[in-house]
């Protein structure tokens, strides 16, 4: 299975390399919903390694309790990028 997250961060990726730029110098940003479904692939998918880990489960639960699923995806990366909340853009 393949997320919105993991798409965004191979295109951020591939620019990053194309440029030459070093990938400390970008951030993923993802909207609520992306980290939700990231979230849920981490601990279904066989592939991510965490699948039915028991405390990354508790640690959703929590962050579901609190509606923030930030603090856990802190602690990730994606093709070598950090995580990040994509904030709203107020005009």
């Amino acid at each position: 299975m393949r997320t919105a997250a993991h798409g965004k961060a191979q295109e951020l990726y591939n620019f990053a390399q194309q440029q030459g730029a070093p990938l400390s110098e970008f951030v993923l940003l993802v909207s609520k919903e992306e980290a939700w479904e990231l979230l849920d692939y981490l601990v279904t998918d066989p592939g991510s390694g965490y699948a039915g880990n028991e405390s990354l489960l508790a640690d959703i639960q929590k962050a579901r309790e609190q509606d923030d699923p930030y603090w856990i995806l802190e602690n990730f990366q994606l093709s070598g990028l950090d995580i990040r909340a994509r904030a709203a853009v107020l005009h």
